[in-house]
């Protein structure tokens, strides 16, 4: 269970992330929001050291995948007129990253989380439930003031430059793609293709990134944004989709005798089509296959 503080500490953010979310929809109402609704289960913080791993956990899925390029966009727009940054973001990678993958020991990153720590609780490597608990105080309350620094720095803005930012973020934003709005295009394409049982969250993670160097590679004003991303959530459903045929190109160039080559291409890709149209054996498909070679010829 949490504690009285770190409870507090937690759903102040949840509610300062919303908040965030309505100043944008109130300035700008066809920008989409940079957390959406998802929600995030809070986290337990018992024992304090285990407590700390998981709300890092929590505090990146919600500033780093909700929140996305969008939330880090924001802030460098933002960061000319009142000094608002991502620090706190990358703060948070940064714990995720030492604590999920072992870094070597003179990696920079667990410096950064050594200085981090002997600032927030006295200690570069925390030992004692004190230590963890002080420690986990500090990145909540460093949680709460990043975003509402944000808040208060979108609001304190005059209104033409207020505009100038948007603007600015909006052309950024609109070659990115981020991981609320993603989910439901996912889930619709998916529900428009009758692919009712995917994994949504796990063909997001895996792809997100292909897609968005695809996405940024279209000049300004190329092409139409929501049809692009679209079309590439339907190419990859249709591969996830698809049977994997039992076919290899060295099956054909040894037991069919084809040469390498497009012949080679040809037949893989009628070897796959065959595997998707029905159940096939290794030696049905060679067969067929053969049929296909023969007629082609």
């Amino acid at each position: 269970m949490m504690t009285v503080r770190t409870a507090i500490g937690w759903q102040s953010i949840v509610e300062l992330a919303k908040r965030l979310d309505d100043a944008v929809a109130a300035l700008a109402p066809s920008k989409l929001p940079i957390f959406g609704t998802h929600a995030i289960a809070e986290p337990s913080t018992a024992p304090p050291d285990c407590g700390f791993l998981r709300v890092t956990t929590a505090l990146y899925v919600l500033f780093v995948e909700h929140g996305g390029t969008g939330l880090s966009q924001l802030c460098r727009h933002l960061c000319p007129y009142c000094g608002v940054t991502s620090a706190h973001v990358e703060l948070v990678r940064t714990l995720r990253t030492v604590f999920q993958h072992r870094l070597p020991a003179e990696s920079s990153l667990k410096g950064q989380c050594e200085l981090w720590f002997k600032c927030a609780c006295g200690v570069a490597r925390p030992e004692s439930p004190e230590n963890w608990e002080t420690a986990l105080s500090k990145l909540l309350l460093d949680g709460e003031a990043f975003l509402q620094k944000v808040i208060d720095g979108l609001a304190s803005l005059a209104n033409d430059c207020r505009q100038q930012v948007l603007k600015a973020w909006d052309v950024e934003r609109s070659r990115n793609l981020e991981a609320g709005s993603l989910d439901n295009q996912i889930s619709e394409v998916a529900s428009d293709m009758g692919l009712d049982d995917i994994n949504v969250i796990a063909i997001r993670r895996k792809y997100i990134a292909d897609w968005s160097k695809e996405l940024r590679a279209l000049g300004p004003g190329e092409g139409d944004q929501p049809r692009e991303v679209r079309s590439m959530i339907e190419d990859t459903l249709l591969e996830q989709s698809s049977r994997r045929s039992s076919i290899t190109g060295e099956d054909l160039i040894v037991a069919l005798g084809v040469q390498p080559g497009s012949d080679v291409l040809r037949l893989l890709r009628k070897a796959k089509d065959l595997a998707n149209e029905g159940a096939y054996s290794r030696e049905e498909l060679l067969a067929r296959l053969h049929a296909e070679r023969v007629g082609f010829e």
